[in-house]
């Protein structure tokens, strides 16, 4: 295994580690929310993250491996990172300060961030921006979600 594989994995998990730390901090809040009809259960929530954590890793090994690298490479790599963050900083915003209007707003600039990357690498990978489609719509409908709570409690 490449250590650029490694590295790509555990830079990947670190997000997902970080993010659900956020998420723990605020859950004892979190539970005394009023939430909407179509709420998934947590354990759901964290399987569906599990897996889009997955799928974010293979396509950021792909593009890391690409040979000759396209010319979006480095707008991609830093998207991938603004990405990262923005996710993190999800969490943060919505369970560890409560700020749920915050994080709402946060929250559409990391859709649009998966909408860039999937714009730029189906240029050069149609597979690679392909398994970024789930998390898009994951994070559209959480973002619904996000809204829905915000206006049951807000």
């Amino acid at each position: 295994m490449k250590i650029s594989t490694i590295v790509i994995v555990l830079l990947v998990l670190l997000t997902l580690f970080l993010g659900g730390e956020f998420t723990k901090s605020g859950m004892e809040w979190y539970k005394t929310l009023n939430k909407p009809y179509i709420n998934p259960p947590g354990t759901l929530i964290s399987f569906v993250w599990l897996v889009l954590f997955t799928l974010i890793a293979i396509c950021l090994i792909r593009v890391w491996n690409l040979k000759p690298r396209p010319t979006e490479f480095k707008s991609v790599i830093i998207l991938f990172a603004v990405n990262g963050v923005l996710n993190m900083g999800w969490s943060y915003l919505f369970f560890s300060k409560q700020l749920m209007l915050t994080a709402l707003f946060e929250m559409s600039l990391l859709w649009l961030t998966i909408c860039a990357l999937i714009y730029l690498i189906r240029r050069f990978s149609h597979l690679s921006a392909f398994l970024l489609i789930p998390y898009a719509l994951w994070v559209l409908f959480a973002g619904y979600l996000n809204f829905e709570l915000w206006r049951l409690n807000g």
